[in-house]
């Protein structure tokens, strides 16, 4: 294990050196991959065949994209009260991300924790300090009872406050859940559609 290490410190050094010696003016940082090292290491201490050790386990089968991503300009003053769709963009924080589903698609588990997933991803690939700048936007024809569960496993229960619309906390972050037209006219473009 010890030689393991030592040849990745070797190699890192050969490597700082070639790049000084070949271009004196400009400093170039060298990363070293450690996780195969910290695995092997890991492997050689954990009882054999109770545990497995994966190196840079793939989280996503796609990139993570969240659907819609609405943010406020920089202007002074309060930004007007919108006349429609009031339920999604009403009280809007500086980055609302949206979580949308078709009228032939329904709420999963997955959705849940996915939401989350974004909204925590978001604030690194963002570089966003203050969770507060973040709040999540779910429109769905319904809410199911899979997904709903989901939501009160991960600490967040929803609460009606208005017709179609719910709310409460995913974590931080506050969601607001609203279904996207009257569940007649979900039926009628779920018909037009088969």
């Amino acid at each position: 294990m010890v030689a393991l290490l030592l040849m990745a410190k070797g190699n890192r050094m050969a490597t700082t050196r070639e790049v000084r010696s070949s271009q004196r003016q400009r400093r170039v940082r060298v990363y070293t991959a450690w996780h195969p090292v910290l695995v092997a290491l890991l492997e050689h201490v954990l009882p054999e065949g109770w545990y497995q050790c994966i190196s840079e386990f793939q989280l996503a089968r796609e990139p993570l994209r969240v659907d819609i991503v609405i943010l406020r300009r920089s202007r002074r003053g309060a930004p007007p009260r919108p006349r429609l769709l009031t339920s999604v963009v009403g009280e809007l924080a500086e980055h609302t991300l949206v979580h949308f589903k078709g009228p032939t698609d329904e709420l999963e588990r997955d959705d849940a924790r996915m939401l989350l997933a974004y909204a925590l991803q978001y604030l690194v690939v963002a570089e966003i300090d203050d969770p507060g700048a973040v709040a999540l936007r779910v429109l769905a024809p319904r809410l199911t009872p899979r997904f709903t569960e989901a939501l009160r496993s991960l600490g967040c229960t929803l609460t009606p406050t208005g017709p179609g619309t719910q709310e409460g906390r995913l974590g931080v972050f506050p969601l607001r859940w609203w279904r996207r037209w009257p569940p007649t006219l979900a039926r009628a473009s779920i018909c037009c559609t088969l």
